[in-house]
């Protein structure tokens, strides 16, 4: 899991571990990957059935690489290494998006976070059909975290996120404006599926 230290990280590691999770590894930033070198995670994405990404950053300056293309990044390598791996089991990745996919920056503060988020989907959407794993896309409304204030708390996005998981959800709505439930048919039939080229590859060169 990455993003493990931050506000909805926590509150899902807290409630994952009292579920029958085996254990939780935290893929922690600067220790075991860092934007544009993820080469440290590949011994251990090919022990991980469930690889969740729950990082984010409202930086200027890092917001795309961090929110977009190293999300990305440890999706391909994590295909990589469980097809090497060869398990039977079929993998899982949960990435935490944001209703912000739908209705855009609110402020110039957090329009780089945004369009960041927003430029990951046509990604997720092409993830959402892939048959080497399963991809779940989890909308959050925002909820309180040092990034900013909001009427939830992060327990109550990470314990309605996991309602829908238990559920079999693919796309999961985590939302008290609805919009991630309109964003559901924005994402599944307007949302143009787009491969990602090579970024390991690319790194190599």
């Amino acid at each position: 899991m990455t993003g493990s230290q931050g506000a909805l990280g926590q509150a899902l590691k807290e409630q994952l571990s009292v579920e029958s999770v085996k254990s939780i590894r935290p893929l922690r930033f600067q220790d075991d990957w860092s934007l544009g070198d993820y080469s440290r995670l590949e011994p251990i994405l090919i022990d991980i059935d469930i690889l969740i990404l729950a990082h984010g950053s409202k930086d200027d300056s890092s917001a795309n690489e961090s929110n977009c293309v190293s999300s990305r990044a440890m999706i391909e390598l994590f295909d990589d290494c469980r097809r090497e791996a060869g398990s039977r089991l079929l993998p899982e990745v949960w990435f935490v998006g944001s209703e912000a996919e739908i209705h855009g920056s609110w402020s110039q503060a957090s329009r780089s976070y945004t369009e960041s988020k927003r430029a990951f989907v046509p990604f997720a959407r092409s993830y959402f059909d892939c048959e080497r794993f399963l991809y779940r896309h989890i909308v959050p409304s925002a909820f309180a975290s040092p990034m900013g204030p909001a009427l939830v708390s992060a327990r109550w996005c990470s314990a309605v996120a996991l309602w829908w998981i238990r559920r079999g959800a693919r796309y999961v709505p985590v939302t008290y404006t609805g919009l991630a439930y309109v964003n559901f048919f924005r994402f599944l039939f307007w949302v143009k599926p787009q491969s990602a080229s090579r970024i390991i590859d690319e790194k190599k060169e």
